[in-house]
């Protein structure tokens, strides 16, 4: 410690604008650009790898903006625009990533799901043969790890996945919601809702799935079949939005430009 205060003291004074009886610049401002017009450099302990980015008061009035832009630089999407910038920079949609484009696109939410659920729920995705997949899993503010132990689930295919951990609870359709337009980008994407308490059943039926729209078909809902007990839910297309109707069991799948 002595050491660096005696190599700072040998550059003093720095100089440093006085306006309205106050220094312009803090200390270490002026000490930057001190370094910037010498032969001097700074050297700061730490690892290089590590950055940071100034977040402005500006962005402060929108909390839940702000949580979605720090988990978006947690899980390594920071947009070209932020290189070589300090504070804060882009607008809420540059940091909104990675995005899918995969043929299809699985979107998977939950909150508090059990271990034993979530993993059965990824390994049946991870199971498919077909590998023409992407994910966007949403953890909707878990108190129980669940985002975590997702992280780990998937870490073998993490270049498939983009793993959204809410700060603040935000319900099953904002998600559902947030995850097709913020986060999907190819309106001719299949998105799979899955919920991440549920599995699909064998390997192929991403395959299944993919014959159906091979055959024309711009949405699909499938069945299911319950552990809990013996039941069938007959869907009726001809008037989905009637009571009764069951058009909303799995396994849900449309063509994203049908959501837009």
């Amino acid at each position: 410690m002595h050491v660096r205060q005696a190599a700072l003291d040998s550059v003093l004074p720095i100089a440093n604008e006085i306006a309205g009886g106050d220094f312009q610049d803090s200390w270490h401002r002026a000490f930057d650009r001190f370094i910037a017009g010498s032969g001097y450099k700074a050297y700061r302990g730490g690892d290089p790898r590590t950055a940071f980015i100034h977040i402005p008061n500006g962005w402060k009035a929108d909390a839940e903006t702000l949580f979605d832009i720090i988990e978006s630089a947690e899980r390594g999407h920071v947009p070209d625009i932020q290189t070589d910038r300090v504070d804060l920079a882009g607008a809420p949609e540059d940091w909104r990533g990675p995005k899918r484009s995969e043929p299809f696109v699985f979107v998977i939410c939950g909150r508090n799901v059990s271990a034993s659920r979530l993993k059965s729920c990824i390994e049946s995705l991870l199971a498919q043969e077909r590998g023409d997949w992407g994910a966007v899993i949403i953890d909707d503010a878990s108190e129980n790890g669940m985002g975590e132990y997702a992280e780990l689930l998937t870490a073998a295919v993490a270049d498939r996945i983009t793993l959204i951990r809410n700060r603040t609870r935000r319900g099953s359709l904002r998600n559902l919601w947030s995850a097709i337009t913020r986060y999907c980008d190819n309106p001719e994407s299949v998105i799979i809702t899955l919920d991440a308490d549920d599995s699909l059943i064998g390997s192929r039926v991403l395959d299944r799935v993919a014959s159906e729209y091979a055959d024309g078909a711009d949405a699909t809902i499938g069945s299911m079949m319950r552990l809990d007990k013996e039941s069938e839910y007959p869907a009726d297309l001809r008037n989905p939005r009637t009571h009764g109707a069951n058009v909303w069991q799995h396994l849900r799948t449309f063509k994203k430009y049908l959501f837009d």
